[in-house]
């Protein structure tokens, strides 16, 4: 995390991590900084099992709010469709697979 690369361990706060969240936030997707805050939790926790800091500032910080994706299905329709459209792809016997998953 460039915001906060240059602070020291000791010296880091909960607000520096919440602003460099927010500009990830803003700079990506809140999908990234949530990926962002997990690693830097994580890292911060090892730090404290190695006795080099004495709190994980970033627990104190909540994660990003991230929208869940709702995918949508094909109906028999599309899927036929899409079996008759790939039949000639060389990948078609990866699709079948595929479909026949329910991927």
């Amino acid at each position: 995390m460039p915001q906060i690369g240059k602070k020291s361990l000791e010296n880091l706060s909960a607000r520096d991590v919440r602003t460099a969240l927010s500009k990830i936030s803003k700079d990506s997707t809140p999908a990234t900084a949530k990926e962002s805050h997990r690693v830097l939790r994580s890292s911060l926790s090892a730090a404290c099992r190695e006795e080099l800091i004495t709190r994980n500032v970033a627990k104190l910080v909540e994660a990003p709010e991230v929208d869940t994706y709702e995918g949508q299905l094909w109906t028999l329709e599309q899927t036929l469709a899409f079996i008759l459209v790939s039949r000639r792809d060389p990948l078609y016997a990866a699709f079948i697979l595929a479909v026949g998953l329910g991927l």
